[in-house]
């Protein structure tokens, strides 16, 4: 493989840290109706793959698929949504992340997924 198709091939991975990781966890486990759309739009067997692929994770580095930009762009953009409305009285994180850290990750997640134009 030469230097420029290396090249490209990185450009085309996310990385998604723990906290990442984390606050796309509390969007799945938080928003069950959304995830019941997201079954009609991605297939039930991607959402269960999207989602358990977080949960065994401290960050991963991955090369996505359209459905799965669309499911964790969702999620993001739902949680965000709703961590607004829910202010701090309404969040908890077991692993001692605050909203703030929580809201900021999503909105990159966001940045992360975006489609990029050539």
């Amino acid at each position: 493989m030469g230097s420029k198709e290396f090249l490209e091939s990185i450009e085309k991975l996310v990385e998604l840290n723990e906290l990442d990781a984390c606050a796309l966890v509390h969007g799945f486990s938080k928003n069950r109706s959304a995830i019941k759309e997201l079954k009609d739009v991605a297939g039930i067997e991607k959402l269960k793959t999207s989602a358990y692929a977080l949960l065994r994770t401290e960050g991963m580095r991955f090369r996505p698929t359209e459905e799965m930009k669309i499911i964790y762009s969702q999620i993001a953009e739902i949680e965000l949504k709703r961590l607004a409305e829910a202010g701090e009285s309404g969040f908890r994180c077991g692993r001692g992340h605050s909203l703030e850290q929580h809201k900021k990750s999503l909105e990159e997640v966001l940045s992360k997924l975006k489609p990029v134009v050539n």
